[in-house]
């Protein structure tokens, strides 16, 4: 979690889609929803004419999302999220695979496989031939993989291979053989972190 950019806690976020079908859109409100239950934020799915949360879904083949409040930098007219790929037919399973982990990144969170507490042995020409054939540049795959943050503008976990913000990669991908899947659903590592940083009593890790 990126210490400057998360949300102030008891916020609720005004959600707004730049496009999208009825059935797409609640599917993506359901799975966004999640993070709620665990989280001291809501999300108001209204045509907001000024929302911090701006949802596209271009069909480009990429999903991402600005970091926390990160968001409130972004015109008011531009997405803040991109869903690349996701359409009315997508099974559910993938939906809240991509879903939950760009409204992760929406309240805040990083990639976990780029938490410093990790140092992931990452097979780096295997990886960069991989992105490309994805349509990475090298300099993507730096970006969204390779680099680490630095510890002091975290707020850190130990390394959760089990998190919904860690990619999915197969063993070849690092020297020593390591892979992780494509998780589908919250850790309990994700729901315990989060509930600490958005908490409904008084603990909170800006006291850690």
């Amino acid at each position: 979690m990126l210490k400057d950019f998360a949300w102030p806690n008891a916020s609720t976020l005004r959600v707004a889609f730049l496009s999208g079908s009825p059935e797409l859109r609640s599917a993506i409100e359901r799975s966004a929803k999640t993070w709620s239950q665990y989280a001291n934020v809501s999300f108001d799915f209204q045509p907001h004419q000024r929302s911090d949360i701006r949802i596209s879904l271009t069909p480009d083949g990429r999903s991402w999302s600005y970091i926390g409040m990160q968001a409130k930098q972004i015109a008011t007219n531009q997405p803040t999220m991109n869903f690349g790929w996701l359409t009315s037919t997508t099974p559910q399973a993938e939906v809240d695979r991509v879903v939950l982990h760009e409204f992760g990144h929406a309240l805040g969170c990083i990639h976990e496989h780029q938490n410093p507490a990790g140092e992931i042995q990452w097979n780096k020409p295997v990886v960069l031939e991989a992105c490309r054939g994805m349509g990475w540049s090298a300099s993507d795959c730096q970006s969204n993989i390779f680099d680490r943050y630095a510890p002091e503008s975290l707020r850190l976990t130990k390394l959760d291979p089990l998190s919904i913000m860690m990619y999915g990669f197969p063993k070849e991908w690092t020297l020593n053989g390591v892979g992780t899947p494509w998780n589908t659903a919250l850790s309990q590592l994700d729901k315990e972190f989060i509930a600490r940083l958005y908490p409904r009593t008084g603990h909170s890790l800006e006291k850690d």
